[in-house]
């Protein structure tokens, strides 16, 4: 080996006729060196190991992610039960309000002068009456107020739930599309770990192979 400019350096390659004789074909494909044909053909591997490296990284960083959704997920689930029992708690409290006005309002339907007497007979007892009314018809306004919030932050809940959803089923076929082309790749590296294996012990037919496949590539690109 030696220093041929700053950044470049000789070496001696020893080859295989058949394997030289196929670097002679594909650099009179591409129109290339002999020595450009190694370098673009070495560079090009490089790039390919690159590339996997960078899409393993992606899909670990869309598992988290997805992970994350699932959390957040769960918490919205158990908000909803949360408000789900405050909801019904609401609608117990309703159905006894209207029970108790609908009793006050048949009190109140009662004949004039009966009322009358009985107020006459009894003043203290229709003043805990209508006390009484008041107090309930504030409860009423009141748990009235609650319903009105409440259902809004069902709704709320509703379309946090449902956009939570829409986002795990993306996230879920965008992981699933990563996992089917992360399988692809370690499919055809696998494959042409099997090939370089092949090439090394003397077998250079498969590795040939994908020498003119990469000739034909270049070929179309520049045409």
């Amino acid at each position: 080996m030696e220093m041929v400019e700053d950044n470049e350096v000789r070496i001696t390659l020893r080859l295989t006729e058949a394997l030289r004789d196929q670097l002679k074909e594909a650099t009179e494909a591409s129109g290339r060196s002999m020595n450009a044909e190694i370098l673009t053909r070495l560079d090009l591997s490089f790039r390919f190991d690159q590339g996997l490296e960078r899409f393993i990284d992606s899909h670990e960083e869309l598992a988290k992610d997805h992970l994350e959704l699932n959390k957040g997920y769960a918490a919205l689930e158990l908000e909803n039960d949360k408000l789900n029992m405050e909801l019904a708690a609401t609608k117990a409290a309703l159905a006894e309000q209207k029970t108790i006005s609908a009793s006050l309002q048949h009190l109140l339907r009662e004949d004039f002068d009966e009322a009358r007497k009985r107020q006459e007979q009894d003043a203290e007892t229709m003043e805990a009456i209508e006390s009484r009314f008041n107090s309930l018809k504030e409860q009423a306004d009141y748990l009235e107020s609650l319903r009105t919030e409440l259902l809004n932050l069902s709704r709320e809940r509703d379309a946090i739930r449902t956009e939570a959803e829409i986002l795990v089923e993306e996230q879920s076929k965008v992981i699933e599309r990563l996992s089917q082309d992360h399988k692809e790749a370690s499919k055809v590296l696998a494959t042409l770990q099997s090939v370089l294996r092949k090439a090394a012990d003397g077998d250079d037919k498969d590795l040939s192979k994908i020498v003119a496949s990469f000739s034909t590539t270049d070929g179309s690109d520049e045409s």
